[in-house]
């Protein structure tokens, strides 16, 4: 908090982090820029090459509290169908880690051992391809300071799930949205992806890539050299 009373500028990349730094910090708003974030190309170029399965979900993220892992595994385990939820992430098959062991478990007690392929870490392009392969992209989070997986996951043509709230209020678009304390409210719209229409499904698809176009490498750029010029 010292340190960040001195500095002339503080880049948020949302405006849910502005609004946390100038309550947690005492920051005045004025001193404090949001400059939204944006997608990954070589993940996007990833989707580019890849064929189309549909038969899983798939969650890209860590496994801290906020995350609401344990409400995606009993939305997952109300919803799954026949279908199987991919989990992207080193932190889960860490043995040592307490929110890995209790995910295990909880996947255990669930019965969902056979449903679920936690993958660890995979390359961009590696990424890319499964969620243009995937039903959907889940981001169940209580909250977010961004939530980057939402915009990737509509930059490579997948439809989002994902909950109300914080930073995700900001940049979900056309995602399909939950109310993360219900995982019914979870389940529903993960039903809503496997029954959906082929027409339904292209127009979401098509709203989602036409809304993550708006997020670029080249307006952060832009954006950022305007603050460090407002500095000199």
């Amino acid at each position: 908090k010292s340190a960040l009373r001195s500095v002339t500028r503080i880049i948020a990349d949302s405006e849910s982090s502005k609004r946390d730094v100038v309550r947690i910090v005492g920051i005045d708003e004025r001193r404090i820029v949001n400059i939204h974030l944006a997608p990954n190309p070589e993940i996007v170029a990833g989707a580019k090459k890849s064929s189309s399965s549909k038969n899983f979900f798939v969650y890209v993220g860590d496994l801290n509290w906020n995350k609401n892992i344990q409400g995606l595994l009993e939305g997952f385990e109300r919803a799954k169908n026949n279908t199987k939820l991919v989990v992207v992430g080193r932190s889960f098959l860490n043995e040592k880690l307490p929110e890995a062991i209790a995910v295990g478990e909880k996947t255990k007690s669930l019965g969902l051992e056979a449903s679920i392929k936690f993958v660890g870490h995979v390359s961009d392009k590696e990424l890319g391809a499964l969620y243009v392969s995937s039903l959907g992209c889940i981001v169940p989070s209580f909250y977010e300071g961004f939530g980057l997986p939402v915009l990737e996951a509509m930059a490579c043509g997948t439809p989002v799930v994902c909950a109300r709230g914080s930073s995700l209020d900001e940049i979900a678009g056309p995602a399909l949205r939950v109310d993360a304390n219900d995982s019914e409210s979870i389940a529903r719209q993960m039903l809503a992806l496997i029954d959906m229409s082929d027409e339904r499904r292209k127009e979401l698809i098509d709203r989602g890539k036409k809304w993550s176009e708006k997020f670029t490498w080249k307006k952060i750029a832009r954006e950022t050299a305007r603050v460090y010029e407002s500095c000199l």
